[in-house]
């Protein structure tokens, strides 16, 4: 059935001259496949999770954005919402969207939108806080906390490089405790629940997570040596992700003092506090 009422929530902040030019080509591609389509632009951080919580009685709401801005969606939909979202990656990373599989011409992918097919996704959640990729504890949380959001929208993923390599010399991480229902408690330093198998944009961290799959991915790393840390990025580099685990019931994370977690490229948490899937789905397209 074709998809006839749209609604388009905009992160205004988000994309560079030639995505926001992108992004004007598929709603005028939406607008000409005979779509009702009504945009909403974000005015602060935030402001996408006040646009989702009216968007009831649309068959599809895109989020046009990044990484950031699906979280924020996804912690306003109405409870119940029974329509499908959709996404056009205009972010730094865009984790989310290479999961689907989309097309890069703006008319196809408007096509996609009024007629591909969706499918049921899970989405993680940190002390009820939905997350649509990722929630990380240890290096790359702080590395978030150190990044400057100026510095980020002026230079994209150069700027996460650079904070990334700030942390890694500081050597300034904190032990964390991770206990799990089906085991006893163990310890770690850098922790991160996936979703996606993606990390940071094309990296793998977690060959078997997929936002398809009713479970989260689980790597940890337990010794503070920096080594350990630099093996696991540079396997992330070259899609030989390390042994991890997967979990499908809660998962509890403990610190001796509070610590930052980031959801989706945000620190939005801290420890403690609990990890697990949500139990209801939502749809999204996808290109199959």
């Amino acid at each position: 059935m074709k998809r006839r009422t749209v609604t388009v929530i905009v992160n205004s902040h988000a994309g560079s001259g030639r995505k926001k030019r992108f992004l004007q080509d598929v709603l005028g591609a939406l607008r000409t496949g005979q779509a009702q389509v009504t945009v909403q632009e974000t005015v602060a951080p935030g402001h996408a999770t006040q646009l989702a919580r009216g968007v009831d009685g649309s068959d599809l709401v895109v989020i046009a954005g990044g990484d950031g801005t699906v979280n924020e969606v996804l912690n306003g939909l109405p409870d119940g919402f029974a329509g499908e979202l959709a996404v056009i990656p205009i972010g730094t990373a865009n984790v989310f969207a290479r999961e689907l599989g989309l097309p890069g011409s703006a008319k196809q992918l408007a096509g996609l939108f009024l007629n591909g097919p969706s499918r049921d996704f899970y989405v993680g959640q940190v002390n009820g806080r939905k997350f649509a990729c990722m929630a990380g504890i240890g290096f790359d949380a702080q590395t978030v906390t150190n990044l400057n959001p100026a510095t980020k929208r002026r230079f994209g993923k150069l700027a996460y490089i650079v904070a990334a390599l700030r942390v890694l010399m500081s050597g300034d991480w904190r032990e964390i405790t991770v206990e799990r229902d089906d085991g006893p408690p163990s310890r770690a330093v850098h922790l991160v629940f996936c979703k996606s198998g993606f990390y940071g944009g094309a990296f793998q961290a977690h060959q078997r997570s997929s936002i398809f799959a009713r479970n989260l991915g689980v790597v940890s790393i337990d010794t503070a040596r920096r080594w350990a840390l630099i093996r696991f990025v540079l396997a992330s580099l070259l899609g030989r992700s390390p042994a991890v685990d997967l979990a499908e019931k809660t998962v509890l994370v403990t610190a001796p003092a509070s610590l930052p977690v980031q959801l989706d490229g945000d620190c939005l948490e801290t420890t403690p506090c609990a990890v697990s899937i949500c139990d209801m789905p939502l749809r999204i397209v996808h290109n199959g």
